[in-house]
């Protein structure tokens, strides 16, 4: 009774502050839409990353006029002159969503969102193609008020962008979408890894994390349900010794949380001058760019790095618990990544490891889901935006 009661105030407290905002709004649509405007929502403010920040520099390439309007918590501004940042949930952020000529999102728009005529919205998605089910694939887990964002969500977007043939399928057939355009292009923040060697970015991000010429592991696992800590349970620093021991040379490992867990992983993880924390950058896909072998389990971001075509290993110790909660959309074993469930097979996946038959898995396993990365997805993102915004 105690719980139904929580769960009915949190219900009567979402509505209040929602139809709160929507009023908010309704005033805001007596302001011209402005077609230079971008709004931008990246995790609802907790960072500058992922998708939009590529198609964005894109943007701004092509016109530094364009003015960007970016949900962000941090108390920091910009040191970018186009782009301004707003608080999420804001007036501020109200008013610039109702106001910009486009919005770019990776995560669902607020419920409280009215989007008018002569405005766009391009939703990037955060993931890619995906081991979980997600979404309408597991729609008895997610809450009823997720779902109803998620219908008034798909129901604005115009413009989803597709990474490959899989993610198409299932933005077409689990996501609530209604009839927009996909645009099967890759994935922006994947560029990177196509971008050839970008010698003063790497420089700059070994430096910051004092790598030297150390050879470096990412430990990436996602969150846990109740964001449990449970299932990481490994010994970090006699990985690095099995990879020295297999691969030579000297390694260090950068553990990149989930944002869901970045705030408290110094109370679970033991930080040293080889065990980095990497969980507090915003752009995961830079500290990727230098990573020469990941560690991750039912994370997506397998699926990004693998561009690379360097080692990915997957360790799974609760696959069985994981089944039940989320059940998977891609099998693991289906994947060219071998796989481990404790720190034991782990260590025998690395020390077996062979490239050049993962390598031919990695080609077949690519062919199948007829991947769209080729380098230039920012740039045709930003081509089709740029033009939008040229229209009346």
């Amino acid at each position: 009774m105690k719980d139904k009661l929580i769960e009915l105030l949190k219900e009567i407290s979402f509505f209040a502050i929602n139809w709160l905002r929507k009023l908010i709004c309704l005033v805001c649509l007596c302001f011209p839409i402005k077609k230079n405007d971008v709004f931008v929502n990246y995790f609802d403010g907790k960072g500058i990353g992922d998708h939009p920040k590529y198609i964005i520099r894109e943007l701004i390439k092509k016109d530094p006029t364009i003015k960007v309007y970016w949900v962000y918590r941090g108390k920091e501004k910009s040191n970018i002159e186009n782009i301004e940042f707003v608080k999420p949930f804001s007036i501020s952020a109200i008013f610039y969503q109702t106001t910009s000529k486009i919005w770019v999102s990776s995560v669902r728009m607020p419920y409280y969102s009215i989007k008018r005529k002569n405005q766009y919205y391009f939703q990037t998605w955060h993931g890619g193609l995906a081991f979980k089910k997600i979404e309408q694939e597991c729609e008895d887990a997610l809450s009823r008020r997720y779902k109803r964002t998620c219908r008034h969500d798909s129901k604005m977007i115009d413009y989803w962008v597709s990474s490959n043939a899989d993610n198409t399928k299932l933005y077409k057939e689990s996501f609530w979408y209604q009839g927009g355009e996909i645009m099967e292009v890759g994935s922006p923040r994947n560029d990177i890894f196509f971008s050839g060697d970008d010698s003063e970015l790497k420089v700059k991000i070994r430096n910051q994390y004092n790598l030297g010429g150390n050879k470096v592991v990412m430990y990436a696992p996602t969150f846990r349900k109740k964001d449990s800590f449970k299932a990481y349970n490994l010994n970090l620093n006699t990985l690095c010794e099995c990879l020295e021991k297999k691969f030579g040379g000297k390694w260090k490992l950068i553990v990149r949380l989930h944002p869901r867990l970045a705030k408290d992983s110094e109370k679970f993880i033991e930080y040293s001058d080889t065990i980095i924390d990497g969980s507090k950058v915003d752009d995961i896909q830079e500290l990727l760019s230098i990573t020469d072998l990941l560690i991750t389990d039912y994370s997506s971001i397998a699926l990004d790095f693998m561009n690379t075509r360097r080692a990915v290993v997957i360790y799974a110790s609760d696959i069985d618990d994981y089944k039940k909660d989320r059940d998977f959309h891609m099998e693991l074993e289906s994947t060219p990544f071998p796989i481990a469930t404790n720190q034991t097979e782990l260590e025998e996946a690395i020390d077996n490891f062979e490239y050049e038959k993962y390598r031919e898995s990695l080609d077949a396993f690519m062919k199948k889901y007829d991947f769209f990365d080729n380098g230039h997805a920012s740039e045709k993102v930003a081509e089709k935006i740029y033009a939008l915004m040229q229209k009346c």
